[in-house]
């Protein structure tokens, strides 16, 4: 039987690393090769250069007497020039300041942390724990089910099967953090595998799948797996290869 409960299970040094690096919330950025940033660069030269034509104009004006004619193309010239210069200054000063300010999508993000296993002996079960934190900006619901802890051969190749019907959910407000422990009380370490997993004969893995969801519906994957490492003290656990085949579990008979 699988007992599962949140605690205060005291942290120690990280042994993981921040999962879901691809939920991590996005900085808006300017790109150099917005049509609409083009354009704006196009209607601000055209603009500019008009201005300036017009000047010329009004110059020559001026200079053969037309002091009228001079004048209002002068005025003509000015007020493109003015325009142009609003423009350039609206979409390369002013534009991209307001687009870095914009805040970022608000989503979850939930991350898992110092992982650890109390020392094996034989006649115990395992103890697992880990820490779970909502890092992002919304509440999160979440969830793991098919809680495994399973020894394979070396020599089987990367490939775990998930256990049926154990289950635990969770909920985190932005930035709480909370510790998840579980124990194995139907699972005994013999002394025969004792003997195997000092040898490195046998492996030792615990995985879960897992899931989280803000109140809009939106769910994401948080996936757990950590290997048994007897000279990785005092966590015992690290990350599992990326390699490892999960297979789904056997159908419960009814």
């Amino acid at each position: 039987m699988l007992d599962s409960r949140v605690n205060g299970f005291p942290p120690k040094s990280s042994s993981d690393k921040n999962a879901n690096d691809d939920s991590k919330n996005e900085e808006v950025q300017i790109s150099e090769h917005n049509p609409n940033r083009r354009m704006s660069a196009f209607l601000s030269i055209m603009l500019l250069v008009a201005g300036g034509i017009l000047f010329s104009i009004a110059v020559a004006n001026w200079q053969k007497g037309s002091v009228w004619a001079a004048l209002w193309w002068g005025i003509g010239g000015f007020l493109l020039f003015v325009v142009g210069a609003v423009l350039t200054y609206y979409y390369y000063v002013i534009k991209p300041t307001l687009t870095v300010a914009i805040r970022p999508k608000e989503r979850p993000y939930v991350v898992i942390s110092d992982s650890r296993l109390d020392s094996l002996s034989v006649g115990s079960s395992p103890h697992l724990a880990f820490i779970i934190e909502n890092k992002g900006s919304v509440e999160v619901t979440g969830v793991f089910r098919n809680i495994t802890y399973q020894f394979t051969d070396v020599s089987s190749g990367k490939f775990l099967q998930y256990s049926a019907g154990q289950e635990f959910k969770f909920k985190l407000s932005p930035g709480e953090k909370n510790t998840l422990s579980w124990g194995f009380g139907n699972q005994m370490l013999t002394e025969e595998r004792a003997k195997f997993l000092n040898d490195k004969a046998i492996e030792l893995y615990f995985f879960a799948k897992g899931e989280y969801w803000d109140n809009a519906g939106n769910k994401y994957s948080l996936p757990y797996c950590r290997r048994y490492e007897a000279s990785f003290a005092p966590q015992y656990l690290v990350i599992c290869d990326e390699g490892i085949t999960f297979k789904e579990p056997e159908p419960v008979n009814q």
